[in-house]
């Protein structure tokens, strides 16, 4: 099976974006204090309790994005039957990111990180951005890149009308 340009280019534009997102949007979030945090300096914070974990989370969904395109490619599904294990592939993968983002939330609590750079008051947040972010790199990225004849298999594929 062969990728096309335009997923290629998909490819490459979904995770730079996301990398923007994660690293130079989401942070202002909280250096303008649009999301406040009461309970550490947000300047120790972000380099030693943010950054490591956006770049978990970043590195776990591009893995998954990536491996799901790759499979896809190298053996794409012929019978139905594979068909619907591929599908639910792609569900077990998507555990990667979920996992991820579960590791640096509790990563980024006092009792891990310290009074000095541990947030319990960013908890919520960080849940939420990094949801966001996992549906932009993993779930957009394999909706709008997986080749052939799986390209229908990441729930959603079929509405994005690529």
């Amino acid at each position: 099976m062969i990728i096309t340009t335009a997923e290629i280019i998909r490819l490459f534009v979904f995770p730079i974006m996301g990398l923007l997102l994660m690293f130079v949007i989401q942070p202002t979030l909280y250096q303008s204090q649009i999301i406040r945090l009461t309970d550490v300096t947000v300047e120790k914070w972000l380099p030693n309790g943010y950054y490591p974990q956006a770049s978990l989370v970043f590195g776990c969904a591009i893995f998954a994005a990536l491996a799901w395109v790759v499979w896809n490619t190298m053996s794409p599904p012929g019978a139905m039957s594979v068909r619907k294990g591929r599908s639910i592939a792609w569900w077990i993968l998507s555990l990667v990111p979920i996992l991820a983002v579960i590791g640096a939330t509790v990563w980024s609590r006092k009792a891990v990180l310290g009074d000095k750079f541990g947030s319990d008051v960013a908890t919520l947040s960080l849940v939420a951005l990094f949801s966001l972010d996992i549906l932009f790199l993993y779930w957009l990225t394999t909706a709008t890149t997986t080749p052939g004849n799986a390209r229908d298999l990441p729930p959603g594929a079929r509405l994005l009308g690529r």
